[in-house]
């Protein structure tokens, strides 16, 4: 199935958000899928959280100020062996901020 046609159906029958992975772009640590965040974002009118691709701090600015997606994962980039370094939470939330991009505080020290 099409995946804009499987979005569709999800709002359809009453998802509240919908987490969209990109099968092309997940594990390649190259950013998110952004040609198909903002087909998805055109199609239903439900929260979007992007998912696949992330590997460096700038791919989450770059969707952020491209898309109007409400959330990212972000795992690869906390702990994947692949990366050259993983970062913490603390330095994601604070690249976000220092690049005008909204962000809860972060709440916990050591994150």
């Amino acid at each position: 199935m099409d995946a804009i046609e499987w979005i569709k159906q999800g709002q359809e029958l009453g998802a509240g958000e919908i987490c969209l992975n990109s099968i092309d772009k997940d594990g390649t640590l190259s950013g998110y899928d952004i040609a198909l965040m903002k087909l998805a974002e055109a199609a239903v009118s439900v929260p979007l959280i992007a998912s696949g691709g992330a590997g460096a701090p700038e791919h989450l600015t770059t969707l952020f100020t491209e898309t109007d997606s409400q959330a990212a994962i972000i795992s690869s980039m906390l702990y994947s062996p692949r990366m050259e370094r993983n970062y913490s939470v603390r330095e994601l939330k604070e690249y976000q901020a220092q690049n005008c991009i909204h962000v809860r505080p972060v709440s916990h020290p050591e994150m």
